[in-house]
C-alpha cells in the first residue's frame, strides 16, 4: 500500500481527534506566512533605525514604516494588495511575538489534521475580514498586524470543537491512560480560548478607549477575523466523522 493510501486510511479510520494528527504532507503554510512576516519585520526595522520622530523609534510597542505600500488604509483601497499585505507589517516587538506565538501554537496544529489547502483559505479569510471590518468601523485608521489571520484560526479551533465535539471527547478523563486526551479534549480548548479571547480583547478595548490614539488596536480586525474564521472553518475544515445531523446542518 503506498504512502498516500496508508495515511488516507488512517484518517477515515479515526476514532478520537488526536487519530488524525499526521505529518504527511508536513506543515507548509503557516510557516511560510512566520517566515514571510519576520523577515519583513526585520527588513522595515532596520529602516526604523533612522527614523527622525522618537514616537515612531522600533522599540516594543512602537515603530511602524508609516510609508510602507503593505499597509491597508481605506483611503488607498483601490491597491488591492493592501487588503491582505497588511498582515506581513507590525507595531513593536510584542506585537509580532504575539501573533507569531499565536499563530504558531494554533496553527501548526491545525495544518496537521486539516493540511494546508484547508487552514490557508480560512487564515487568508480572516486577513480579509480583519480589513473589512476595520474600513467600514474604523475609517480613518490605517491598520497592520496579522490579528485577522490569528483570530480566524481561534475561531476555527472554535468550529473544530463544534465539528468534533464526541471525538475531541473521547476518553478525555482517562488522564492516566493518554494526558494528550485530556489536554486536547473540546473542553480544555473552550476553556482555553475564552480565557484567551476574554483577556485579549479586554486589553484591546482598555487600549482602544484609554490610551493615546497612537497606540490604539483594532478591535474591529480582531471581531472580524474571528467571525470568518468560525464561519468558513465549519464547511472548510474536515469533520473527523460526519453525522446525519451534521450534514443537514451544514446545507441549512
Amino acid at each position: 500500500m503506498r504512502e498516500e493510501e496508508r495515511h488516507k486510511l488512517k484518517n477515515e479510520l479515526a476514532e478520537s481527534y488526536l487519530d488524525a494528527y499526521s505529518c504527511y504532507p508536513p506543515p507548509v503554510f503557516i510557516p511560510i506566512i512566520l517566515v514571510a512576516q519576520m523577515a519583513s519585520f526585520v527588513f522595515y526595522g532596520l529602516q526604523l533605525i533612522h527614523e527622525d520622530d522618537p514616537k515612531n523609534m522600533l522599540s516594543w510597542t512602537t515603530g511602524i514604516p508609516r510609508k510602507s505600500s503593505l499597509i491597508f488604509d481605506v483611503h488607498k483601497r483601490i491597491e488591492i494588495w493592501r487588503f491582505f499585505s497588511y498582515m506581513l507589517i507590525h507595531q513593536g516587538y510584542l506585537h509580532i511575538i504575539f501573533n507569531c506565538l499565536i499563530q504558531l501554537l494554533l496553527g501548526i496544529p491545525l495544518e496537521l489534521v486539516h493540511k494546508f489547502w484547508r487552514v490557508g483559505p480560512v487564515y487568508l479569510s480572516g486577513v480579509l475580514a480583519g480589513s473589512l471590518a476595520s474600513s467600514i468601523i474604523d475609517k480613518n485608521s490605517k491598520l497592520v498586524g496579522s490579528s485577522g489571520g490569528s483570530y480566524a484560526l481561534i475561531g476555527a479551533h472554535f468550529a473544530i470543537v463544534i465539528m468534533n465535539w464526541d471525538e475531541l471527547q473521547r476518553d478525555w478523563l482517562k488522564i492516566k491512560v493518554n494526558f494528550l486526551n485530556f489536554v486536547a479534549s473540546g473542553v480544555v480548548r473552550l476553556l482555553f480560548l475564552i480565557t484567551f479571547l476574554t483577556a485579549d480583547l479586554g486589553t484591546s478595548l482598555y487600549r482602544r478607549l484609554g490610551l493615546d490614539i497612537t497606540e490604539q488596536t483594532s478591535t474591529a480586525s480582531h471581531i472580524g477575523g474571528f467571525v470568518a474564521g468560525l464561519l468558513f472553518g465549519i464547511p472548510c475544515l474536515r469533520n473527523i466523522r460526519k453525522k446525519i445531523w451534521e450534514v443537514k446542518l451544514f446545507w441549512v
